[in-house]
């Protein structure tokens, strides 16, 4: 294994850390691409001011190189697209010529996965390559 993405939205568990963290480590060459997706439907989020939203991204990125997954500076890289998240990592995936993806599913209400649907069974059903789901 040489290349995993990982989906980064904000709530990364300890399990879902830990996982990529033992993947890290089992395969002493492999890269990791820590991926955030910032959504573009407005149903949940509503309009975030640009400003905010570059701040955001920032934290974020630093707590996954200098939090998350600081054992692997030198193998880990951070980025940020807009976009819908289950197409934008799908495609992420295959841009970087990741081996895995490893994703957490979080507990969702009914209506929520209704309307919303549930972004780790998107990216299980679209992906192109092996899909590691992380239960919360």
């Amino acid at each position: 294994m040489r290349n995993i993405l990982v989906a980064i939205d904000g709530s990364e568990t300890k399990k879902l850390v830990e996982t990529v963290n033992s993947l890290m480590a089992a395969f002493q060459d492999a890269r990791l691409t820590a991926m955030y997706v910032t959504p573009t439907e407005t149903l949940r989020y509503g309009n975030v001011p640009e400003h905010y939203e570059k701040a955001m991204v920032e934290r974020l990125r630093s707590h996954v190189l200098h939090t998350l997954f600081q054992k692997w500076a030198n193998r880990v890289q951070f980025h940020n697209q807009r976009g819908h998240p289950v197409e934008t990592l799908c495609k992420a995936a295959v841009l970087f010529n990741a081996d895995l993806i490893v994703i957490g599913s979080h507990t969702q209400g009914t209506l929520d996965r209704l309307l919303l649907g549930s972004t780790s069974q998107g990216v299980v059903h679209r992906s192109e390559v092996p899909v590691l789901v992380v239960k919360e």
